[in-house]
């Protein structure tokens, strides 16, 4: 496996685990890649 694949698995699934246990998107980042507008300067819908 290329390296930089078994790190980007790695990063994956501790990314999940952590929006998994913490249940809130809250990275504009984030968002936007969901193509989420937040509606308040929050990030808060």
């Amino acid at each position: 496996m290329d390296p930089r694949r078994k790190i980007f698995d790695e990063t994956s699934r501790e990314i999940h685990a952590f929006f998994k246990r913490v249940g809130k998107i809250w990275i504009y980042e984030e968002l936007k890649f969901f193509d989420l507008e937040p509606q308040m300067m929050t990030g808060e819908f």
